[in-house]
């Protein structure tokens, strides 16, 4: 880069990629998610029975701000999109949810996600990433997961 002249420039740079093996991060926020059916944990998905993906986010230090990304398994829509929960602003895309979060304080937080698998197969479930909103470089992420929906 170089300028030549009076005045001022504003430059940002960054790069992107796409890390195709991610490892968990949990240097700031501890991240765990599974599947319940009837308040049981099951590792077993039947399409067409509704379930919830529990996303439990274990906050190390409190924060402010902070913004949480849940991908969607594949096979999967929505079995209802609520937003009742004041604390928590969410956005429902078709392959994921954004929870947004004034402030977590330091403990265990649960989030709750009503899902409908649809499709039976294999699918990827990407890691659901924690971050600080206007401080992205602390984050936390569980690791990539498989499931099975028959």
């Amino acid at each position: 880069m170089q300028k030549t002249g009076g005045g001022l420039v504003y430059l940002t740079a960054y790069q992107q990629y796409f890390n195709t093996q991610p490892k968990p991060i949990a240097d700031n926020f501890v991240i765990h998610t599974y599947f319940q059916k009837n308040t049981e944990n099951i590792t077993t998905i039947k399409a067409g029975e509704k379930i919830k993906m529990i996303v439990s986010v274990n906050v190390l230090k409190d924060a402010e701000y902070v913004q949480i990304e849940i991908p969607i398994p594949a096979g999967c829509a929505y079995g209802s999109k609520n937003n009742n929960d004041w604390t928590v602003y969410k956005e429902f895309y078709k392959n994921k949810v954004s929870l947004f979060s004034e402030s977590l304080t330091k403990g265990k937080h649960e989030f709750e996600i009503e899902l409908e698998p649809r499709y039976s197969g294999t699918f990827t479930l990407n890691p659901a990433k924690v971050s600080l909103l206007y401080f992205p470089v602390f984050y936390g992420r569980n690791e990539m997961k498989r499931i099975s929906i028959q």
